[in-house]
């Protein structure tokens, strides 16, 4: 259910909004031109306002009662800028997959402090290439994971302009996804906390900026995905699956706090980490295998 007033370059939304409710809309106004009130609404649907290029604005700042931002709700409105402003929902559970990829505008999401943010899904912010920042309103850099958060998806953050991730409140043991940090072309420093067991497989590639940070790999962490492929220690090897640390941007990776069931540097372990230039192992791991620091250019 939906009401709606629109007053000039002004929308003012209730209730909830279904599934591609708007989707493609607002093409006979210019680009960017159309602001958008959702003062009540409690949910947005998937793909609700999908390309949606003629809104430049979201106004979120009364809402405290929105649950859901659907998968695709805003990807696409490339002419959307500035700030959401989430801060006074204590509501918010889920940002779907996709729900903001593309917005090339968005420069920071501001969130309530008591969030109860459970589920960021795939490629969630993927493609903002102005975002610099999620977090509390006043946060203008990074992304301090909300303790409540229990899963992210693959490339959530791909293309922003994030420079660190921070994990020290997060609690949940797996809420990591394959390649969740790819593609963070500005990250440059990220805190993993003190609960996290899982490093999936790719989860840090392509982050250049990663090239002076010196990585610490909690204790709580028990598992680290190795490499594998076809023809392993043969002469045409073929890559099927990529390690956690595949062509990582980190300076040093340090290993020494790891559990006992890190017994080896697995293979293909740190494949392509041409900014690699040290690593400190753990008293547990007594073996090397096959292609473990191929291509690590920059090894000393």
């Amino acid at each position: 259910e939906m009401t709606s007033s629109l007053v000039g370059s002004e929308m003012c939304i209730r209730d909830s909004i279904g599934t591609s409710a708007f989707n493609s809309a607002f093409t006979n106004v210019p680009f960017g031109s159309l602001d958008i009130s959702l003062p009540k609404v409690s949910y947005i649907g998937t793909s609700a306002f999908s390309g949606a290029t003629g809104v430049k604005y979201f106004d979120f700042s009364k809402n405290t009662t929105l649950t859901t931002i659907g998968a695709s709700a805003f990807s696409g409105c490339t002419y959307l800028t500035g700030i959401i402003d989430l801060t006074n929902d204590n509501y918010l559970s889920s940002i779907g997959a996709s729900a903001f990829n593309g917005c090339t505008g968005i420069t920071n999401i501001y969130l309530s402090s008591v969030t109860p943010l459970k589920t960021i899904g795939d490629s969630a912010f993927s493609g903002c290439t102005s975002l610099v920042s999620i977090g509390t309103s006043g946060v203008t850099s990074g992304f301090i994971i909300p303790s409540t958060v229990t899963s992210i998806g693959t490339t959530a953050f791909a293309n922003t302009l994030i420079s660190s991730i921070d994990m020290s409140q997060t609690t949940a043991t797996n809420p990591l996804s394959e390649s969740t940090f790819k593609n963070m072309l500005e990250l440059a420093s990220i805190n993993l906390g003190t609960h996290v067991t899982t490093l999936p497989a790719t989860l840090f590639q392509n982050t250049p900026k990663l090239n002076e940070f010196d990585l610490v790999v909690p204790a709580s962490v028990t598992s680290i995905i190795q490499g594998n492929g076809s023809n392993v220690g043969g002469g045409s090897y073929t890559p099927t699956i990529y390690s956690t640390f595949y062509q990582s941007g980190f300076r040093s990776i340090d290993l020494s706090k790891v559990s006992s069931s890190i017994t080896a540097i697995g293979y293909s372990y740190f494949e392509g980490c041409s900014n690699l230039e040290t690593v400190k192992l753990s008293s547990y791991i007594t073996r090397i295998m096959f292609r473990a620091f191929y291509d690590c250019t920059s090894l000393k």
